[in-house]
């Protein structure tokens, strides 16, 4: 039961890997560079691009599972070919789908996951912790975040490790 992950050399792609590969779980990586991915010996790299589904035919030979970002190119734009990714998945044998999306613009991609009668879950994170980064520079300077969200509430995802919370001296209820 292989899975395969689309944006795997990415922020969550990296991080799905790594934790599939942590559970012993065989893992495939899509990249469109292999020679970049940097990614553990365990996982199996294979070259494609989402926005040329001709080149997933080796990608999807003996996968069951997919991660399927919907984002496709080096502009991010939402993944227009989704329709034909998922038909190409689901003949080679893919069952059951992670979507992961982000904006209204990239439903289509969820759509055609669902429509395609697999198993599948939507991943919808609003923002993700590892973005703030780019927030240092005005916080430094400004101490203002600037983003383009204006008064778009967040959840921040963080990578979900645990850490040490501090002691903290709890004083007994008063009954």
């Amino acid at each position: 039961m292989t899975t395969l992950v689309t944006g795997a050399t990415g922020t969550i792609g990296r991080e799905i890997v790594r934790q599939l590969v942590d559970l012993d779980h065989p893992v495939r990586a899509l990249t469109r560079d292999s020679s970049k991915a940097g990614l553990p010996g365990a996982v199996e790299i294979v070259a494609g691009d989402l926005t040329d589904p001709t080149t997933l035919e080796t990608a999807f030979h003996g996968v069951t599972t997919l991660h399927l970002i919907s984002l496709g190119g080096d502009d991010y734009a939402p993944l227009k070919t989704a329709r034909e990714v998922i038909d190409r998945a689901t003949s080679a044998g893919v069952r059951r789908v992670t979507v992961l999306t982000g904006t209204a613009d990239e439903v289509a991609v969820a759509r055609a996951v669902e429509d395609s009668g697999v198993e599948w879950t939507h991943v919808r994170p609003v923002e993700l912790m590892s973005n703030t980064l780019q927030w240092a520079g005005s916080i430094r300077a400004e101490r203002v975040v600037r983003a383009p969200f204006g008064r778009q509430p967040h959840a921040i995802v963080t990578r979900g490790r645990r850490t040490r919370q501090p002691d903290r001296k709890h004083s007994p209820r008063s009954t």
